[in-house]
């Protein structure tokens, strides 16, 4: 599965970085945000606004979303 770590990336850089990565990715796909409360914000805001849905990895870990298809019910 493909993924996109946002570790070392600025949250004024993760916007563009995060689109350029959903529109050339087809679900499912890792988003990994880290622990930042604020990073994790803006990733799903931007997942919300291009109709895409996430789950976290693992019930514990919010730090990496897993990107679904947007007709994940």
């Amino acid at each position: 599965m493909k993924s996109l770590d946002l570790h070392n990336i600025l949250h004024k850089d993760v916007e563009n970085e995060v689109l350029k990565f959903i529109n050339w990715e087809d679900p499912p796909f890792k988003i990994i945000t880290g622990q930042s409360s604020k990073m994790q914000e803006i990733v799903k805001r931007i997942l919300v606004s291009n109709n895409l849905h996430w789950i976290n990895e693992k019930f514990n870990n919010y730090g990496c979303l897993v990107v679904l298809d947007s007709e994940f019910p």
